[in-house]
């Protein structure tokens, strides 16, 4: 009888072990903050067309430790490699991986592809698998929701290393991305394609993440909460965080904003951020996120996490509009109307791309006028653009701008980097219309280009030199008459003149208008000088000042306008 109870014992230990084994030890679908991430082997797989390469395996380490390797294992040491026949074997070798979404969202799908050449192998051997999406969702993408629901090749690099697949065909290597409902059950098939490809993990993810995807590894590229057991154990930790858009404008001198981020994932105990400029003459930051244009020019604000110490930066423009096309996202090749950052209304004969600053930039073909927008209010002084090639790099490309319909000026280059073309003295007063031209004159529609953070500045009218001195005279010549000090010229470009300070030595401080102090400086007053003393000022950018003069009973305060 004790044998008995014993051997129940065992055989109920063992059949516990065994539920737990599979309850718990198994790979499974998580769910993430704006991301849903598993493991390729988290649904059952049919073994004659599949191989779970494990360290004991000897194949295991052919497609880890080579020359080429990341440095980041496979997740849990593991991953599924295709060993059925070449192009697939219809439904035999599919894959089914259920979910349920918890966020109305647009995902990306994307994969950590291993691809195995042997010598003397192409390059695009053993890269791909086949796809297929079911469940209740449209395409946000160039492809047609019915593309999604059919079978397509999915493929990626990764030579030799663990790469990232996530392109769908050879249709502009563009990559599927699924409009999902909260509460709406979903399934991914996965069916083998090429023979010997690896896949570690799979991964659907928001496109507000922002994720790096490439033909790098995606498991190097990103916080490691973006992988199989991210979402158990770091959730709690902040992974990453993000401007909405790549560049804030400040039309105007003394205008405030407060800047706009986000924290991944939304869990993590310890949000707060430190803010910094770069440039504190141009535009200030406060603690709570409230930037403020001291002066016409260029910062760089960062936001830096707290928690782990991460960045995000944001290009700063004060006295200028930006539009950076970070919320574009259109796929017919003409007759797209996109609000803007500004509020403007822009006509785009083009496409959204990723493929130049990794944030959503406008592309079009040649001889295209690609962009453009009408009654832009306030005038244009200058104007840039950042431009980059894509397909036939070592071809030039002709870029044209044209204002109220009229080219005023172009440029011509050939390059793979990103460049700036940049405009000056435009010049146009009230409402405009703003428009980018691809002028390469060339047969091949592959001559494309892409465009990002549009700029410009409003156009400010200037007093002549002559009018200038004709309203210093008149000043002084009543400041001689109250017999008060009075500095001069202003606006001011280098240097200001104070007349009616005594003889001593004086201090002269120069503001923000935020009060943050930017220049410090010793005046001597002596009376073999002349009637008055200058103080330089061409370190400072152009923008709106407060001049405080002490020395003695003397304390002296006005506002300089630098131009």
């Amino acid at each position: 009888m004790n044998n008995l109870v014993s051997n129940k014992k065992i055989a109920f230990l063992f059949f516990y072990c065994l539920v737990t084994f599979y309850s718990f030890g198994q790979p499974k679908i998580e769910y993430g903050d704006h991301f849903i991430v598993f493991e390729a082997e988290a649904a059952p797989y049919p073994s004659e067309y599949w191989k779970l390469r494990v360290p004991e395996d000897p194949e295991y380490e052919n497609y880890v430790n080579s020359p080429f390797a990341s440095g980041i294992s496979p997740v849990n040491d593991t991953y599924l490699q295709y060993i059925g026949p070449w192009q697939g074997d219809g439904e035999n070798s599919v894959i089914t991986y259920s979910f349920t979404c918890k966020r109305t969202d647009d995902y990306q799908l994307a994969m950590r592809l291993h691809q195995p050449l042997e010598p003397g192998e192409k390059g695009d051997a053993k890269n791909d698998f086949f796809v297929r999406m079911e469940g209740n969702f449209e395409s946000t993408s160039k492809f047609s929701t019915n593309d999604l629901r059919a079978k397509h090749k999915f493929w990626g690099r990764g030579i030799n290393q663990w790469g990232t697949a996530q392109y769908l065909e050879h249709k502009g290597s563009d990559f599927p991305i699924y409009r999902l409902v909260e509460g709406e059950t979903y399934t991914l098939k996965l069916y083998g394609r090429s023979r010997k490809a690896c896949v570690d993990f799979i991964i659907l993810f928001s496109t507000s993440l922002n994720l790096s995807v490439n033909n790098q590894d995606f498991a190097k590229q990103n916080p490691e909460l973006y992988r199989p057991g991210g979402p158990g154990t770091l959730s709690e930790k902040v992974a990453k965080i993000l401007f909405p858009k790549t560049a804030t404008y400040l039309s105007k001198v003394g205008e405030t904003k407060q800047m706009d981020y986000n924290v991944f994932p939304s869990t993590a105990v310890d949000q707060s951020v430190t803010w910094s400029s770069s440039n504190e003459r141009v535009a200030i930051v406060s603690q709570s996120g409230f930037i403020t244009g001291i002066s016409e020019g260029s910062a760089t604000i960062t936001a830096t996490t707290n928690d782990g110490k991460l960045t995000a930066v944001n290009k700063m423009e004060v006295g200028r509009y930006i539009e950076t096309f970070d919320n574009f996202k259109k796929y017919a090749l003409n007759g797209n109307k996109y609000k803007g950052d500004n509020g403007f209304e822009w006509s785009i004969n083009g496409n959204h791309t990723t493929r130049m600053n990794n944030t959503t930039s406008v592309q079009f073909n040649r001889q295209v006028t690609g962009i453009r927008g009408v009654n832009i209010p306030n005038g244009i002084g200058s104007f840039s653009v950042q431009i980059r090639h894509l397909f036939l790099l070592q071809n030039p490309r002709k870029t044209v701008l044209l204002i109220n319909g009229i080219p005023v000026d172009s440029i011509e280059n050939t390059t793979n980097l990103v460049y700036d073309f940049v405009v000056k003295d435009i010049n146009v007063e009230g409402a405009f219309t703003l428009a980018l031209k691809n002028g390469t004159e060339a047969a091949s529609k592959a001559h494309t280009v892409m465009y990002d953070n549009l700029t410009w500045s409003p156009y400010t009218t200037r007093p002549s030199v002559e009018r200038r001195r004709e309203e210093t005279q008149i000043i002084l010549s009543l400041v001689d008459e109250a017999n008060q000090l009075i500095s001069y010229p202003n606006p001011v470009s280098d240097r200001i003149f104070i007349r009616g300070l005594s003889e001593g030595v004086y201090s002269v401080k120069v503001y923000a208008l935020s009060g943050a102090e930017l220049l410090t400086t010793d005046v001597v007053r002596n009376m073999n000088d002349g009637d008055e003393a200058s103080i330089e000022l061409s370190d400072l950018s152009k923008g709106t000042y407060l001049l405080d003069i002490t020395g003695g009973d003397t304390h002296f305060k006005t506002q300089v306008v630098i131009r």
